[in-house]
């Protein structure tokens, strides 16, 4: 009896130790995925944030801006778009050319409250229709107002190319939510979870 009650005794200490390990792996997995995101959310607002000095880009000209944008993105594979966005929602220029309203969009409506980066929701793109993440950033006149949005799209397949190459033990799943939990990124699995 004495020795069948240390065995269980083992038996339940080392459950609670892999449990512990799953747990512990679980949150490093995490961790990994979301910081190889935010990498990604952090470069894009820093591209924006340069774009945003380009004199080219401050003028009133669609045209030049439509071609800078256009150059940018034969650089920037990564991006399925970038645009130019007036103060009323209606886009000024983009590398696709199409025209668009962006007024009820969450990254125009908070680079506009907030006068920084921001970064969207689960959308689908108005330049591809395909499911999106924009990000867009305030170009402030010299005394400090909001004159236009800049944005740039990722596509949610890039963001999932990201959690892909991780190496996930077998087994795992990763769901990536928005802030207002919508699925971005799901894997295993991606097509009928994302959205």
């Amino acid at each position: 009896l004495p020795a069948l009650a240390v065995t269980a005794y083992t038996q339940a200490i080392e459950q609670r130790d892999a449990r512990a390990r799953a747990v512990a792996d679980a949150v490093q997995v995490a961790r990994l995925a979301a910081s190889r995101e935010a990498l990604a959310f952090d470069n894009a607002a820093q591209l924006l944030r340069t774009l945003a000095l380009f004199p080219a880009l401050r003028s009133g000209d669609s045209r030049t801006c439509g071609e800078l944008l256009d150059a940018l993105q034969r650089q920037y594979s990564d991006y399925v778009a970038f645009g130019m966005v007036n103060l009323d929602g209606a886009t000024f220029c983009s590398t696709s050319g199409i025209k668009g309203q962006n007024q009820d969009r969450s990254w125009f409506q908070r680079a506009v409250q907030t006068r920084t980066t921001a970064v969207g929701v689960f959308q689908i793109s108005l330049m591809t229709g395909r499911p999106a993440i924009v990000i867009g950033h305030p170009l402030l006149g010299s005394s400090g107002e909001v004159e236009r949005v800049i944005f740039a799209s990722i596509e949610l397949d890039q963001l999932e190319h990201l959690v892909a190459t991780l190496e996930l033990p077998r087994g795992v799943q990763l769901t990536v939510f928005d802030r207002d939990r919508t699925i971005l990124v799901r894997y295993p699995d991606p097509a009928s979870w994302i959205g």
